[in-house]
């Protein structure tokens, strides 16, 4: 809770808020494509800004972010990366695999270790987008994109 929060509470007499603890959320970022900003970026490569994006709007929410980074276009790597996510967080979001293009392995992965619930959403324009659950965790994944912020 921030100061104004704790002063709101107490001009109105409360002495006693209920408080939950941050929400973890485990993020991973999916593609043989991806380059971290500041390296060389060879032709057909692109800058991963939707890992920058994702993270810090995240923890403008207050949540905790649980960042694991590039998983290679592996079918095994992908699904030991949401293992693990779902291990550690309260939801788990990817970004990049949920299309249908070879190395989209994401969907596969989640079925595996969970289900996928929704998939793509019958909007124009639209893009592919999967709700389900990996280890009983809530699972959100999102397209690979130039940028989210678009």
């Amino acid at each position: 809770m921030r100061p104004p929060h704790v002063g709101l509470a107490a001009s109105v007499g409360l002495a006693r808020l209920p408080v939950y603890r941050r929400l973890r959320v485990a993020v991973l970022f999916t593609g043989d494509e991806l380059v971290m900003p500041g390296e060389a970026l060879p032709a057909g490569r692109i800058y991963n800004s939707n890992r920058f994006l994702l993270t810090t709007l995240l923890r403008a929410l207050g949540c905790e972010v649980i960042d694991l980074g590039i998983v290679p276009d592996q079918l095994e790597a992908t699904r030991r990366a949401l293992r693990q996510a779902a291990e550690r967080a309260d939801l788990v979001i990817s970004c990049g695999g949920v299309s249908v293009g070879e190395a989209d392995h994401v969907r596969a992965a989640v079925q595996a270790e969970g289900a996928i619930d929704l998939w793509q959403v019958a909007i124009k324009p639209g893009k592919p987008l999967a709700f389900g659950h990996v280890l009983g965790v809530p699972f959100i994944g999102l397209p690979a994109i130039r940028s989210l912020a678009l």
